[in-house]
């Protein structure tokens, strides 16, 4: 399912012009655009507290994910793939290296992602390992915490 030619590394400062057809509302959310592209900028200029990886084939970006740490948890943020992608394990590979990276990086025993009506979200996250919770601190639905995290 997944190409030979992909490759899942941090973003680098001109990420953010690769993700153009994220712009596109049949993809998502118009203002989505602009805010991966913040992200991306967040983790080139605080690289401690915020990770974003993006997904590449043969150099073309066609996936983005976002997390961010404070002093109590790490937070899955956002993750988006191109649709022409969509079904092929590449939303497993985002969320593996996010959660590797709290892990590995951060250190963190929290893991928490972010969102609330999601339903095939919260089914595919729930394969993880992640359960929901109710944590007015972090608006999330879904937590991952145990000795491996």
């Amino acid at each position: 399912m997944i190409e030979q030619g992909l490759v899942v590394r941090r973003a680098v400062e001109g990420d953010a012009r690769r993700i153009s057809w994220a712009k596109d509302s049949r993809y998502c959310r118009s203002a989505f655009h602009n805010i991966l592209c913040s992200d991306i900028s967040a983790s080139v200029r605080e690289p401690d507290s915020w990770v974003v990886f993006v997904a590449e084939e043969y150099g073309k970006i066609i996936g983005v994910a976002s997390a961010y740490c404070d002093s109590r948890a790490a937070v899955l943020h956002r993750l988006l793939v191109h649709p022409d992608y969509r079904g092929k394990g590449l939303n497993d590979l985002l969320v593996k290296a996010r959660v590797d990276h709290a892990r590995d990086v951060w250190h963190s025993q929290n893991v928490f992602v972010t969102f609330y009506d999601r339903e095939k979200g919260v089914k595919r996250y729930s394969e993880f390992g992640f359960k929901p919770v109710d944590d007015r601190n972090y608006d999330a639905v879904l937590r991952l915490r145990d000795k491996h995290v």
